[in-house]
């Protein structure tokens, strides 16, 4: 008989809003390392519609909609998500708008952005954006932020993002832009560097996105993610956005390459 160490421990995700305690289903259950989590958010197969498009001799654009207004376990909330996916002669870019479609109920969200680039790891480099000084997100056992940010000077160049072949290194972090060291950091800029094939691509984030999670847990690729609150905002209060009745929520991502 296999014997799951979480199976009599714990069964959901939990978290607390105005008093009221919500669980969310797991979806990451693994005993080597011994895991348990309620990952990547309610949009994950959902079919979108096509509210608009647009094709000029200078960029393209799609945009899709989604209206989640079906509870689910944990999270009985209702709203509208338009995402604009926009490709142009600058790059790639993505504008979110989430709107709380209920009249007088606060809605409790975060969301980011998971996406993956190719690149030989233990070639290749990812660099911070220096507009900023950064923090570390320390995690517990569980990979859960412990609550504690620590000032972090690597991930600027030095060193290849995995590290060598004989010595290989991982990444599943989380960073906090602090303390800009210029005027203005509107923007803040995640370069990765890969040596082998000499391109050099860039993630930009506008400040709803506060966050940057590293992880290079795939062969051939890095993901380099977009955050608007620290993982397990709904805990950890760190830049959880509050929406109340009829608010809307924006932000803007994207990619260009150098």
């Amino acid at each position: 008989m296999l014997l799951i160490p979480w199976a009599n421990r714990i069964a959901y995700g939990r978290y607390e809003f105005f008093n009221s305690v919500y669980r969310l289903p797991l979806n990451e259950l693994s005993i080597d390392p011994p895991l348990i989590n309620a990952l990547h958010g309610f949009m994950d197969g959902k079919k979108m519609t096509i509210t608009d498009t647009q094709a000029t001799a200078h960029y393209g654009l799609l945009q899709l909609s989604y209206t989640f207004n079906h509870p689910l376990p944990g999270y009985p909330f209702h709203f509208e998500l338009s995402i604009d996916y926009i490709l142009s002669e600058s790059g790639f870019a993505m504008d979110f708008h989430v709107t709380n479609n209920m009249e007088s109920t606060p809605m409790p969200f975060y969301m980011g952005w998971h996406p993956y680039f190719c690149c030989v790891p233990n070639e290749a480099y990812v660099v911070l954006d220096p507009c900023t000084s950064w923090n570390h997100v320390e995690l517990d056992a569980n990979m859960d932020p412990t609550g504690e940010t620590t000032r972090y000077y690597g991930l600027n160049g030095s060193d290849p993002i995995g590290g060598t072949l004989l010595n290989p290194t991982f990444y599943d972090d989380e960073f906090k832009p602090i303390t800009p060291r210029k005027p203005r950091c509107d923007f803040i800029l995640t370069g990765l560097y890969d040596e082998p094939t000499n391109q050099s691509v860039v993630l930009w984030q506008d400040s709803s996105f506060r966050f940057v999670h590293v992880f290079t847990g795939r062969q051939g690729a890095i993901a380099m993610e977009p955050m608007s609150g620290m993982a397990d905002a709904y805990n950890n209060h760190d830049h959880l956005s509050v929406l109340s009745g009829g608010e809307t929520w924006s932000g803007s991502v994207g990619v260009y390459v150098e």
